[in-house]
C-alpha cells in the first residue's frame, strides 16, 4: 500500500517552524546561562562592596559590630541575609559570627583581591568572598582578614526571572513567526490552488494545455503536465484513428457472413446449403483472422 506524503502546506509549517522552534529553545537554554553568569557577576560584586563597607565600618568604630543603620540598609540593599567575619593580622578573630564557611584549598587571592565561592553554612547555599587587605588605624595595624558570605535566594530568583521573560519573548516571536509563515504558505501556494482549481472544472474531453500564470519554482510542474496532456491528446487520436480503421476493416468480413448466411437460408437443396455453410465458415475465419490481426496491431 503507498503511503500518502500528507499535506505540502503542514509540510512546509512544520519545516519552517519547527527548526525555530528548537532555536527558541538553544537560545532559552543559552540565555538561562548568561543570565546566571550575569547575576553571578551583579550580586558578587555586590557582596565585594559590602565587603569594604563592612571593613571600614569596623575600622572606624574600633572592631566593634556593625551599626544597625548599615545592618539595615545592607539587607534592604542586598536582598538576602548577609553574614561577615573579620580576622587581626595574628588570626584572631576581631568581630563578626565566629563559624565561617571553610575555605576551599587553593584559593589564596593576592591581597586586595577578593576571591569567591560557593559553600553551605547552616543547611543554605551561601556565596562567600575571602580577602585579605592591610589595615592601617591607630587600633589595628597589618594584614585584616575579611569572609562575607549571602544567601542566594535572591540572585536565583533574578535569574529565574530573566529567563522567564526571555521564554515568554521567544514564545511570542515564535508565535508571531508561525502566523506569518502560515499565512505566507497560502499565499506562496495560492498558484498551485488556481491551477487544481482549473484543472477541477474541465470536462474529461477538455485536453488543451494549462494556460495558468505560475512562479518559476512550478512552471517545470505545468510543462509537464502540459507535456502530459499533449501526450493523451495525441494517444487518444490514435485510439481514435484505430477504432475508425478497425470498424474499416471488419465491415467486409462481416458484411460477407450476413450475405452467405442470407444465400444459405435461400439455398435449393443440401448441396447448395453445405457450399453456403464452408463459405460463411471461410468468411468467418477470415473475421477472426482480422480481428486477431487487429488486436496485435493494438
Amino acid at each position: 500500500m503507498t503511503r500518502r506524503p500528507g499535506s505540502l502546506r503542514a509540510r512546509l509549517f512544520i519545516g519552517i517552524v519547527g527548526p525555530l522552534v528548537v532555536a527558541a529553545i538553544g537560545l532559552s537554554v543559552i540565555r538561562f546561562a548568561q543570565f546566571v553568569s550575569l547575576s553571578r557577576t551583579l550580586y558578587d560584586n555586590v557582596l565585594y562592596t559590602a565587603a569594604l563597607t563592612i571593613s571600614r565600618d569596623v575600622a572606624l568604630n574600633q572592631g566593634d559590630l556593625l551599626t544597625k543603620s548599615v545592618l539595615d540598609t545592607l539587607a534592604h540593599s542586598l536582598g538576602d541575609r548577609i553574614y561577615y567575619r573579620i580576622k587581626g593580622p595574628d588570626g584572631a578573630w576581631i568581630t563578626g559570627f565566629s563559624n565561617a564557611p571553610a575555605l576551599p584549598d587553593g584559593l589564596a587571592p593576592p591581597p586586595g583581591t577578593p576571591g569567591y565561592f560557593d559553600a553551605v553554612q547552616g543547611g543554605q547555599p551561601v556565596r562567600v568572598l575571602y580577602m585579605r587587605e592591610r589595615l592601617d588605624t591607630p587600633s589595628q595595624r597589618g594584614m585584616m582578614t575579611m569572609e562575607v558570605w549571602q544567601t542566594v535566594n535572591q540572585r536565583h530568583a533574578l535569574s529565574r526571572t530573566l529567563v522567564r521573560q526571555s521564554i515568554g519573548f521567544f514564545s511570542l516571536l515564535v508565535a508571531l513567526a508561525a502566523v506569518a509563515v502560515w499565512f505566507g504558505i497560502r499565499l506562496g501556494l495560492t498558484p498551485l490552488e488556481r491551477m487544481r482549481r482549473a484543472l477541477e472544472a474541465r470536462s474529461p474531453e477538455d485536453l488543451h494545455p494549462i494556460d495558468e500564470a505560475v512562479p518559476s519554482e512550478i512552471a517545470t510542474l505545468s510543462r509537464a503536465m502540459n507535456a502530459l496532456l499533449a501526450r493523451l491528446t495525441r494517444a487518444f487520436e490514435i485510439r481514435d484513428a484505430f477504432i475508425s480503421d478497425a470498424a474499416h476493416q471488419l465491415r467486409t468480413p462481416i458484411a460477407g457472413l450476413q450475405v452467405q448466411a442470407e444465400a444459405g437460408i435461400g439455398a435449393p437443396g443440401e448441396d447448395q446449403l453445405r457450399l453456403r455453410m464452408h463459405d460463411i465458415a471461410q468468411a468467418a475465419r477470415d473475421a477472426g483472422r482480422l480481428t486477431n490481426q487487429l488486436l496485435s496491431l493494438e
